[in-house]
């Protein structure tokens, strides 16, 4: 799964008709309508802003007045099929005065999504086992070494008596941490966690 990095927008032109696409990133689903409500604000006078959005289980479309099925439920299959999820996909119409036709209205709605995806920045889930390292000072800098060697995510340290280290990590550092710990490292399993990057 793949989430967006920032707001992108690109336009292209059909028979005189504007096809304004844009992509946001949602940090909840309530953004949606801010989104929405924001370009109605910056484009008031086109006469369709067609969406859709995934977030989580959750999915939308709406053709805002284009023939049923040409506009929505294609911008709605375009994000599923590239795999993203917490995203908004708005394209705004100003009507040019010629019809385009069910078929060739699908086809532009899609072409404009896909000319703004090329300038879409994804970021990647990546699935992490979550660990808290205790262990002597001495082999806190071959850990660090390996954490990384590994792309690990060190979340947080403490300095006690001993170093109590959070980390998520990709699967089999973990075996190498031990290994070099030799019995010196107290390792606690704290569960799982999806970070984008």
């Amino acid at each position: 799964m793949y989430r967006i990095k920032e707001v992108v927008e690109d336009e292209i032109v059909m028979d005189k008709s504007r096809f304004i696409a844009t992509f946001f990133p949602l940090e909840n689903i309530e953004e949606t309508k801010k989104f929405i409500d924001n370009l109605k604000n910056k484009y008031p006078k086109a006469r369709h802003y067609c969406y859709a959005y995934i977030f989580d289980e959750y999915m939308k479309s709406s053709d805002d007045g284009e023939p049923s099925g040409t506009a929505g439920r294609p911008l709605l299959e375009f994000l599923l099929r590239n795999d993203l999820e917490r995203v908004l996909l708005v394209v705004v119409r100003y009507f040019g005065g010629v019809k385009l036709g069910a078929s060739n209205l699908l086809r532009t709605y899609v072409n404009s999504a896909v000319n703004a995806f090329q300038k879409v920045t994804l970021l990647k889930r990546r699935d992490f086992k979550c660990y808290r390292l205790t262990f002597d000072y001495t082999l806190l800098g071959v850990i660090q070494n390996i954490l990384h060697r590994n792309d690990a995510i060190q979340e947080s340290i403490v300095y006690q008596e001993k170093i109590v280290l959070d980390v998520a990590l990709n699967d089999g550092v973990i075996d190498e941490i031990i290994k070099i710990g030799n019995g010196r490292i107290e390792v606690i399993p704290r569960g799982y966690k999806s970070i984008y990057l």
